[in-house]
């Protein structure tokens, strides 16, 4: 399929406009996304980290979905 034609956040051809890829920046001027990971345990969040998450999502007991 070759390279995807992206700008800002709408993926071409897509019909949604809401689409978003958090990126992180690195080096000079290369963005690459921002792996964020659920952490619904704290076995949970040892792992996003050690796999490398760059971001971790939870909520407290009476927050979460």
């Amino acid at each position: 399929m070759g390279r995807d034609k992206i700008q800002g956040s709408k993926r071409a051809g897509s019909k949604r406009q809401d689409r978003h890829v958090p990126t992180v920046s690195e080096g000079a001027g290369i963005k690459i996304p921002e792996l964020l990971a659920p952490a619904g345990s704290p076995k949970a969040l040892h792992a996003a980290v050690c796999a490398g998450a760059d971001a971790v999502y939870l909520s407290g007991q009476n927050f979460g979905a």
